[in-house]
């Protein structure tokens, strides 16, 4: 009886409620910040979080001013000791390691995966935290417009997929934006999407992408093409947005599975064993837009082929041929053969713009692409080339306009040498293949080019880069012969006076 009394006694005491509270508040402490990751958004860590990202930025803004871009990776820059006198983080206040994710030389993005250390997915709740540098927000202001869907004729005309897009692409409900954010440290190149307020960051799995385009449907979806990683396959793939339940992995699908898994040699068999000699299947693809004549509305197009089977004749076939051709349903299901269209009537062409609006602002690389000519004079054109392939301010887009520069001095090295009777001026005939060497020999060695313009280049192609169809017209539009040889035409004039048929 007694010690039922003196127990009861000591629980009323005045104050035990306060150690009650203050034993609970430790624990919640320790398992916010000591290593514990609580499932929801905590009030307490976010202020903190916010705090330590902007430490990071101003570090970030000091490299910049003395190296002139921003690092390609925290680690690069945490080995300064001026850096680390500004006290940045490397993990957040959670005990998470910080993501940063340089876009380009004068942008970035950093986040925080918040307490539960879970990335957000496109539903569901989040307590990501993400700061941006201020030419990150400015994510790109491209919004691809549908081409009628009717068929015009007979003929289809397909055309390269836009590489302006890869710097910024709307999805078509206005509400997420996507980008290439490509590493040159490690050869990384993966989609970002970002969501229109600015609240979610998704980052694509696949490693080694190369371009991509929104799906129409009912749900947010990216179809992209990825060749050369050591982690995933080749393909086509789809990947959906939207994750079944928040933590959850959004859904990547090739839409080559069917046709990999018949090429692969080596897959996994009844078994479960690899058998020797197991190697990836190795892709050239090239994702298409719709041009003249094509209907848009059962599906889209690739150009894809196993590199073995393109280089089986030494390089010498064509990419651009019609037995490539494959049609993807929109929404579900894995690529086909097309063969619905004979092949006389199918025409390829490279794009170096499409049909778009603008959706805000464009990017810095995407202004000064829309900027690049297309016709004039050869020297204006080969200079305005030259010193955009040179440029830092088109790194993103850097192979598409190596490419197109090659390309530009075929046309131009052609109409040389139609020039004074086939001779053209020697001199600068040998300066246009030494730049052209040059400039191909980077494309093949750079790992974040895509494999279609290698394709292209060193391939059957590349004296057919232009239109086959009726209406053949080249890249570039040349509205006169880059020096034109005013010595061939006086010795023309003189041979003519001599044969009598000079007037």
């Amino acid at each position: 009886m007694g010690n039922a009394t003196q127990r009861a006694s000591q629980q009323n005491i005045p104050g035990n409620w306060l150690v009650n509270y203050s034993i609970a508040g430790i624990i919640l402490a320790n398992l916010l910040f000591l290593g514990q990751k609580m499932p929801v958004s905590s009030w307490i860590a976010k202020p903190r979080i916010h705090a330590q990202l902007r430490a990071t930025e101003n570090a970030l803004e000091v490299w910049r001013k003395h190296h002139g871009a921003y690092p390609v990776t925290l680690g690069e820059m945490m080995a300064s000791a001026e850096i680390r006198a500004k006290n940045p983080a490397f993990y957040d206040a959670a005990g998470n390691r910080l993501q940063y994710i340089r876009l380009s030389l004068d942008a970035f993005i950093l986040r925080s995966f918040g307490s539960d250390s879970i990335p957000a997915s496109s539903t569901g709740d989040q307590d990501d935290v993400i700061l941006e540098s201020s030419t990150a927000r400015n994510a790109g202001g491209m919004v691809l417009v549908a081409p009628d869907a009717s068929p015009a004729s007979n003929a289809r005309e397909f055309t390269t997929w836009p590489p302006a897009a890869a710097d910024g692409l709307w999805s078509p409900d206005g509400l997420w934006v996507a980008r290439i954010a490509s590493n040159p440290q490690t050869g990384e190149r993966r989609v970002l999407v970002m969501k229109d307020d600015h609240s979610r960051l998704l980052v694509s799995p696949h490693d080694r992408i190369e371009e991509f385009f929104w799906e129409r449907g009912p749900e947010p979806a990216l179809i992209f093409s990825a060749t050369g990683s050591d982690l995933y396959d080749d393909g086509v793939f789809r990947w959906r947005l939207s994750a079944a339940q928040f933590g959850d992995a959004p859904k990547m699908t090739n839409l080559l599975e069917s046709a990999r898994a018949k090429a692969l040699p080596g897959r996994l068999g009844v078994d479960q064993k690899v058998s020797e000699g197991a190697q990836k299947s190795r892709w050239v693809i090239a994702l298409l837009q719709p041009g003249e004549g094509i209907d848009w509305r059962s599906g889209f197009n690739v150009l894809a082929v196993r590199e073995a089977e393109l280089l089986a004749s030494g390089g010498a076939k064509k990419f651009f041929d019609s037995g490539y051709l494959w049609r993807c349903p929109w929404g579900a299901g894995n690529c086909e053969h097309e063969k619905i269209m004979p092949a006389k009537s199918i025409s390829f062409r490279l794009a170096l713009d499409q049909i778009h609006r603008i959706r805000g602002r464009m990017t810095s690389a995407q202004q000064l692409w829309s900027r690049l000519p297309v016709r004039g004079r050869s020297q204006e054109l080969l200079e305005a080339w030259f010193a955009a392939a040179a440029s830092d301010s088109l790194k993103t887009l850097q192979p598409y306009v190596i490419f197109y520069a090659i390309v530009l001095q075929d046309q131009v090295q052609e109409q040389l040498q139609g020039a004074g009777g086939g001779t053209g001026n020697p001199s600068t005939r040998r300066q246009l293949s030494v730049l052209t060497s040059k400039m191909l020999e980077t494309l093949l060695h750079d790992q974040e080019t895509p494999r279609y313009l290698q394709a292209l280049l060193i391939g059957g192609d590349r004296s057919s880069l232009k239109n086959d169809g009726n209406n053949s017209q080249p890249v570039f539009e040349l509205t006169d012969a880059m020096e034109p040889n005013k010595n061939a035409e006086n010795r023309k004039s003189k041979a003519d006076s001599k044969t009598g048929t000079g007037k």
